[in-house]
């Protein structure tokens, strides 16, 4: 169980987590035009949505995860069903304890502040004015309003693809470091 948590932990931070130093200087004038392109995207409400709607799927996805690891573990027939078992009556609180965690108020102002420092690194302010001029566009709205369900169904693509590609792994792994019957 600790195994599954930390697996979930690390592809939860992996998947939604920029990578970028923390203490980057922004100059203010382009802050300010950052912050301008945020309101124009209704950043605080997309993201808000977009994290509602990954708290909806991932008790889903998390059971899918924690079925295959233990459906292709060593554990006995009779182990396999108590564990499915236990973490199917756990599932619910887990999920909801490690969205909270992931996904509250902290880390959307996290993500707004690192977002500011990407914005910043790879657009002119110019480009910022104009980035905001799109999404006050009718297509730019749209594009705002479509971006949570994309990132959704891409989540939930990506998380059936490891799904299906985890036994694979995990035997891979088990064959490389599997004792020798020597030792």
């Amino acid at each position: 169980m600790k195994k599954l948590v930390l697996i979930l932990c690390n592809a939860i931070a992996l998947l939604g987590a920029p990578f970028v130093s923390a203490n980057e200087t922004v100059d203010a004038s382009k802050e300010a035009a950052i912050n301008r392109l945020f309101d124009a995207m209704d950043f605080e409400k997309t993201m808000s949505q977009s994290m509602n709607l990954m708290k909806a799927s991932m008790p889903q996805q998390m059971m899918g995860a924690a079925r295959s690891t233990i459906e292709s573990s060593r554990l006995s027939e009779d182990q396999k069903r108590e564990a499915i078992a236990k973490i199917e009556a756990e599932m619910p609180s887990l999920s909801n304890t490690l969205m909270n965690q992931f996904l509250g108020k902290e880390f959307l102002d996290d993500v707004q502040k690192n977002a500011i420092q990407l914005y910043a690194r790879h657009f002119t302010t110019e480009e910022i004015d104009q980035l905001a001029d799109f999404y006050r566009s009718p297509v730019g709205r749209k594009t705002m309003a479509k971006i949570p369900v994309i990132m959704q169904e891409s989540m939930q693509f990506t998380m059936q693809q490891m799904q299906r590609r985890a036994p694979l792994i995990q035997e891979e792994v088990t064959k490389r470091f599997k004792p020798s019957a020597a030792q």
